[in-house]
């Protein structure tokens, strides 16, 4: 049984949408077992993706975009996140209940860092690996400016559920989500590598679990429990309800190095896709709409997708975009097709 801390929420008030011609998106070789999270380059060739089986869970990466997977010498551990630099050759990953451990060689080999070993949520790395962000459940924010070779805590308020957390490219910019007792959260920002951190105005009766940044760190994409996907378009200054649909338990949302292009998949549920910063959204068809989703990760263009969950790994074939076209119902399935 995963570690379920992330669950997303969406509506359908949009009379338009943007068209798109959609790659199919189908199980990999990845064996069968309790995947966790996933972590994807900027060209969506690398990726490396964890495993949380109760402690004895591994992390393995594939260098042809899923089309084959290998088992890393990571220990076995209870894995439940990992980050990857934008070349796919720096990793790190946190584990529940223990320690972070990075890669500098695409997984080929693990160190561990002097990072506590403390109940880690969620890890985020800037694009070159060296600026690391990591929250722990209810045990605070901590950075490392040298691809965790030591690690501070920042000033983050110390007894918040933290769930999960975003960088922008360089590092420099953080947001991270509170999931809160009873359906109480919010959503904080810093703008200088966690060194401050300020409460934004997200609504607070929300319980924030999941949240993409864009490459500079401007656009923000967050999700809740049992609430719905926001957006913001000034780091967290402000947040615009979208109109993905409510009623499911989204798991993680991935956004482009634009923010334009943003996938969220539901726990239980399907992946549903956005072109246009989240103004609209669409479900991919090609993806099972029944199974236990976890994390999804996008390549920097975010055409590329891959999905885990308990059970496999997903990945999609390229994905490209037209213009808006008219839409006269609510928010529905859409078929996909793959290019030709």
């Amino acid at each position: 049984m995963g570690v379920n801390y992330l669950l997303i929420f969406a509506i359908a008030t949009t009379s338009y949408f943007q068209t798109a011609c959609l790659g199919q998106i189908s199980l990999t070789s990845a064996p069968s077992l309790n995947w966790q999270s996933i972590a994807s380059s900027s060209d969506g060739t690398m990726l490396a993706a964890t495993v949380y089986n109760g402690g004895t869970g591994g992390i393995y990466t594939s260098n042809n975009s899923g089309g084959s997977w290998m088992q890393t010498s990571a220990p076995y551990n209870s894995w439940v996140s990992i980050a990857s630099s934008s070349d796919g050759t720096k990793l790190a990953a946190a584990a529940f209940n223990g320690g972070i451990y990075t890669s500098s060689s695409s997984g080929g080999s693990w160190m561990l860092t002097s990072a506590p070993s403390l109940y880690w949520i969620s890890i985020a790395s800037s694009s070159d690996g060296t600026k690391l962000a990591a929250v722990t459940y209810d045990g605070g924010i901590y950075t490392s400016s040298n691809s965790g070779g030591s690690w501070m805590l920042t000033s983050a308020p110390l007894n918040n559920a933290w769930q999960y957390i975003a960088s922008s490219s360089d590092g420099t910019k953080l947001a991270a989500t509170v999931g809160g007792n009873g359906g109480v959260g919010g959503i904080y920002t810093s703008n200088n590598s966690g060194g401050s951190w300020m409460l934004t105005s997200a609504p607070y009766n929300n319980s924030w679990v999941s949240i993409a940044s864009s490459s500079d760190g401007t656009k923000l994409a967050a999700g809740a429990f049992n609430g719905s996907i926001y957006t913001s378009n000034d780091s967290g200054g402000s947040w615009m309800l979208t109109s993905a649909p409510y009623n499911e338990n989204w798991q993680s949302i991935a956004s482009s190095s634009d923010g334009t292009k943003l996938a969220a998949v539901v726990d239980g549920g399907g992946i549903y896709t956005s072109s246009n910063s989240g103004g609209s959204w669409i479900m991919l068809t090609s993806a099972p709409s029944s199974l236990n989703w976890y994390s999804i990760a996008s390549s920097s263009d975010g055409t590329k997708l891959a999905a885990v969950v308990d059970g496999g790994a997903f990945s999609s074939s390229p994905t490209s975009f037209a213009s808006f076209t008219a839409f006269p119902t609510p928010l529905s399935t859409v078929s996909t097709s793959t290019p030709s």
